[in-house]
């Protein structure tokens, strides 16, 4: 075993040594997904290095013409291959249009938007391929009510256009609780306080308060608002947000 594993200390260290920069250079450039990429920044620059570590691993790494990093690549001479790769490989301008295509055309036969309701002919739709990700984002407008879908094809390359998957739907305009308890709060009590009764009962009467909370209904649209001055509620009403209607009101 001792004979065994010099031997391959050996191996390692040879393939590590003889192994010229060009030669570990174009073991990356000929290995996917840079035999690709850098397909489509033709005066990339490049920089190798033998880290001389115990796995005999060489480091190659790559910008394109503005000096913007496009990744690296951790090589294997012995094995003749990468064995880590990390890059941001951004879409062209011809792969963002076909991208563009093939999001809409996947997510306009969508059962899940479908069960949503979404009908994409009746929406702008903006598409763009994320990086990062590796997934094309699609923003599809409707006020409020908008929808972010998340769509990745095979590897998640912005090349590759097969093998669809709606990763996820998100809804971006969705409060947090605190910022949906403050909206609806302060609508129910503007509401509440756009009636003669209320202001009528408020006017003259000094500093006044009010707050307001949801009711007992299941759907969280009628709050309950109180009109107080000092530790007196001066008025209560029941506002439907549903139907923008105060539909009892107390005053003491």
């Amino acid at each position: 075993m001792t004979l065994i594993a010099l031997m391959l200390a050996v191996s390692l260290v040879s393939a590590q040594e003889t192994m010229t920069p060009d030669q570990v250079i174009a073991i990356v450039a000929s290995s996917y997904p840079y035999s690709v990429a850098l397909e489509e920044h033709p005066e990339w620059r490049v920089e190798v290095f033998n880290t001389r570590n115990r796995y005999g691993i060489w480091r190659v790494q790559f910008w394109d013409a503005d000096g913007e990093e496009l990744g690296y690549a951790d090589v294997s001479p012995e094995r003749g291959e990468i064995l880590y790769y990390e890059g941001l490989f951004y879409a062209t301008e011809v792969e963002r249009q076909a991208g563009y295509d093939a999001v809409q055309a996947f997510l306009s036969a969508s059962l899940q938007l479908e069960a949503l309701g979404v009908n994409l002919e009746e929406r702008d739709i903006w598409i763009d391929y994320d990086p990062w990700n590796l997934a094309w984002n699609a923003w599809i407008e409707d006020g409020y009510d908008s929808l972010y879908a998340i769509v990745r094809f095979g590897d998640g390359l912005p090349w590759t256009l097969s093998d669809p998957e709606l990763v996820n739907i998100a809804f971006p305009n969705v409060l947090s609780y605190d910022e949906w308890y403050e909206e609806n709060e302060n609508q129910a009590i503007s509401l509440a306080f756009q009636q003669s009764e209320i202001a009528e009962a408020l006017r003259g009467g000094g500093d006044w308060s009010a707050s307001a909370a949801p009711g007992e209904d299941e759907l969280q649209s009628v709050w309950i608002v109180e009109f107080s001055s000092g530790d007196q509620i001066v008025a209560t009403a029941r506002v439907d947000l549903s139907s923008q209607q105060v539909t009892e009101i107390s005053v003491a």
